[in-house]
């Protein structure tokens, strides 16, 4: 194996995702990034390293390797202002990585840089920064851009007509033809459209918009009913808003669930490791996850998406592609499926699922993770009406025994994301563990009532 004796270096750049350019993420976004980024210390593995920010709790830190069953791990601290977070992204990270002062033997340990999301940001960064990038890492991944390719959703749209796969109705639209786009949808068919960055790997800053008779409505944007130059106005604006300049305008379906498949590209092959149910929120995005699937009516479907999965995913391991991805798909309410997305990048399932793999004692100090054996409930964004630090919420779950190993019970919780209250982001990530997912699900329920959190509406609830 080309590395085994080399550490890597676990950075969490999620904001690479929305942004892998100098400017940083724009919005609400900024806030989201600081938070979630803290889950990277659950991808640690003995002897590795592990960048995180100054806001993330050494408490969480220490937790979370407790958790993992890692007895050693080299934690890199940055700190950036906050009036700088609104510009949060790569660059910025490795800018000041060099100002901590184990960086000099972080560099000679020559770690493997292993990011979130492979972006020419975050590698042209950490270069520059003093790490050696390897040559076949560097070619694969940045020169020839293949995460970026793979993340195209305009290409995938394209590659799953080819080859026969079924997408919604879609059409693709630049900057300035992409008001006049949505508005030719929306001519076309009775029911809401969804739009989405062509090259963006997450669901924030994509926007749904409707039609009622001669108005629209834009849902992200509030309630508002617009007049058709209104409209082209706020899309124009929100053009202006994103860095991607080309966007994939689809058919907003009628959903009866959205799960998604994770997969691993090792040199010889194309791995699938497990089929999740997603989470959604009434705007379609992603709150979390549970593990298995156990709705027939979406399983009927998994090996229809494994054949459309090894069919889309060998062409870019074969282009050199190397990592973790998942394949996001859909089913309707009428029984039929279509494939939704192609993410080449780590996801959330990835840090839980490295989670559920120690805590089973499976998988420790793989790079890749394997099919959990206990059932998974997770919540990334647990809101509270109140701050509440992760010491408080470690503590309230603690006295009511339901943090994951307390007592006798065979379920449990972990702390996935710790809140980040001195940002005003009062929201907690959870993971509920058990040996069915019944269980699981009851001792969520628990957590969440003795934490006082509200928990958002779900898009449809999932069968359990």
């Amino acid at each position: 194996m080309e590395f085994v004796n080399r550490p890597s270096l676990h950075v969490q750049n999620i904001f690479d995702v929305f942004n892998p350019f100098v400017f940083g993420v724009n919005g609400y976004l900024k806030m989201k990034c600081v938070q979630v980024q803290n889950r990277v210390v659950s991808m640690a593995n003995p002897g590795d390293i592990v960048a995180v920010g100054d806001d993330c709790p050494q408490a969480f830190i220490d937790y979370m390797l407790s958790i993992r069953k890692i007895g050693r791990a080299i934690i890199l601290r940055y700190s950036v202002k906050r009036d700088e977070r609104k510009y949060l992204n790569a660059y910025s990270v490795f800018k000041v990585l060099p100002s901590n002062p184990i960086w000099g033997s972080v560099i000679q340990r020559n770690p493997i840089l292993n990011p979130y999301i492979k972006s020419h940001a975050i590698y042209k960064a950490a270069n520059e920064a003093g790490m050696k990038i390897p040559e076949r890492t560097w070619r694969a991944e940045v020169e020839a851009q293949v995460s970026q390719k793979m993340n195209d959703k305009a290409n995938l749209y394209r590659e799953c007509e080819k080859l026969s796969l079924p997408i919604p109705l879609y059409l693709i639209a630049n900057g300035e033809s992409l008001a006049e786009t949505a508005l030719d949808l929306l001519s076309r068919e009775d029911r809401p459209i969804y739009i989405r960055q062509a090259r963006s790997g997450g669901a924030f800053g994509n926007i749904t918009a409707e039609r009622f008779k001669n108005k629209y409505i834009i849902h992200e944007a509030g309630p508002h009913l617009l007049t058709k130059r209104e409209f082209i106005e706020s899309i124009r604006q929100y053009v202006k808003e994103n860095i991607w300049r080309e966007f994939v305008v689809t058919e907003l379906l009628d959903l009866y669930a959205s799960p998604g498949t994770l997969f691993y590209v090792s040199d010889t092959e194309v791995k699938i490791i497990a089929h999740t149910y997603q989470l959604l929120n009434q705007r379609r995005r992603f709150l979390g996850f549970m593990y298995p699937i156990t709705d027939a009516n979406i399983a009927r479907h998994i090996n229809w998406v494994e054949q459309a999965l090894y069919a889309l995913v060998e062409p870019w391991r074969r282009l050199g592609y190397r990592g973790f991805g998942n394949v996001d798909w859909m089913v309707t309410k009428d029984g039929h499926y279509y494939i939704a997305e192609l993410n080449a990048r780590q996801t959330a399932v990835v840090p839980c699922l490295k989670i559920e793999n120690a805590v089973a004692e499976r998988g420790i100090g793989l790079d890749e993770v394997l099919e959990p054996n206990l059932s998974v409930f997770t919540i990334d964004r647990l809101y509270f009406k109140r701050p509440i630090s992760f010491a408080e919420a470690y503590s309230v779950l603690s006295k009511s025994d339901l943090l994951w190993g307390q007592g006798k019970s065979e379920a449990g919780i972990v702390i996935t994301i710790p809140p980040a209250p001195a940002f005003g982001i009062n929201s907690i990530g959870l993971m509920a563990l058990g040996p069915d997912l019944l269980s699981a699900y009851k001792v969520y329920k628990r957590a969440i009532w003795v934490l006082g959190s509200k928990e958002g509406k779900l898009l449809f609830e999932p069968q359990i």
